[in-house]
């Protein structure tokens, strides 16, 4: 398994989140549960009311690795 198949994988599922491994390991992850939204929540509350701006405070933002020639498939 290499980045470039991770990173088709994602692109023809987006449905679901696949991590890999050092060694090459691929795991699909499951969407976060209710614990993990509390979290979140009680995380961007303390951020605003400790003056980050809105637009600095995301959840559930994705990353987007690049393939080998430079574009996201």
């Amino acid at each position: 398994m290499t980045l470039d198949d991770l990173t088709a994988m994602m692109a023809a599922d987006e449905n679901h989140r696949y991590e890999i491994s050092p060694e090459g390991v691929v795991s699909i992850m499951p969407p976060p549960g209710y614990n993990h939204a509390i979290i979140a929540t009680r995380l961007m509350v303390w951020l605003a009311q400790g003056g980050v701006p809105a637009e600095h405070i995301a959840q559930a933002v994705g990353l987007r690795i690049p393939g080998r020639n430079g574009g996201v498939r």
